[in-house]
């Protein structure tokens, strides 16, 4: 008996052993789990902060390119305004250099008028004054002219075509019954004159012509005779 007891009794150490080992185990795999939660946490956190970066990035990114957008529609505004400043400010000029060009042209006209008489009652001296008055008239009008094409100025040529609001003005008639050449242009009084921009037409002066109108019908006059009350029924009224 008492040998059986002394054995259980020296089992009792080892068992505890036993018992502690899997505490301290337990323990351990506690730690461990504990840590790879932290951990995960940690990973999940990261990974959160990760994708608010990447939306601050991504609406960041929406802003430049909607800025840049903006930007380039700017610019192209800016540009088509500039240009359409630049249009009427050559529009302007354009038409005050063909005033001038139109006046040299009328200068140069009544020059040659004049020159014939000039020659019969006018001194040699005087004579050569003149050529050279007019050569120097002629120079200025080429010149002006040579500009005026080198700006991609048109003169209006327009006889035979059907008279058009944008491009001619009427100034005179002539009067044909022919439908079918009803406002035909038939003259230019005084020139028009345009430029191509961007592939359209400007007008800088329209064109003064003469069209085809029809006679204007006659006014008829009506002289059927107009019938006369009578006697009786006014008579009866009256008396009434």
């Amino acid at each position: 008996m008492n040998n059986s007891k002394n054995a259980a009794k020296k089992e009792n150490p080892v068992e505890e052993v036993i018992k502690l080992a899997r505490e301290e185990k337990i323990n351990e795999e506690d730690l461990l789990r504990q840590s790879i939660e932290e951990k995960n946490k940690l990973i999940k956190e990261q990974e959160d902060k990760i994708k608010q970066l990447e939306e601050k990035n991504k609406e960041s990114y929406r802003q430049i390119l909607s800025l840049k957008a903006e930007f380039e529609n700017y610019r192209t505004r800016v540009e088509k305004e500039k240009r359409k400043q630049f249009l009427l400010g050559k529009i302007y000029v354009l038409e005050e250099l063909i005033t001038l060009y139109e006046t040299f042209l009328h200068a140069i006209t009544s020059m040659k008028d004049i020159k014939p008489l000039t020659n019969k009652v006018a001194t040699n001296e005087t004579n050569n004054r003149v050529d050279n008055i007019v050569e120097g008239i002629n120079l200025l009008y080429k010149q002006l002219e040579n500009f005026l094409k080198k700006e991609g100025v048109e003169k209006i040529d327009c006889v035979g075509e059907m008279f058009d609001p944008l491009r001619h003005e009427i100034v005179e008639y002539e009067y044909n019954d022919d439908k079918e050449k009803e406002n035909v242009i038939v003259a230019i009084v005084s020139n028009g004159y345009l430029i191509k921009h961007d592939g359209e037409e400007i007008v800088l002066r329209p064109a003064k012509v003469k069209v085809i109108k029809p006679h204007p019908e006659e006014t008829k006059v009506d002289t059927e005779p107009t019938e006369q009350p009578d006697e009786n029924e006014t008579n009866v009224e009256k008396q009434n």
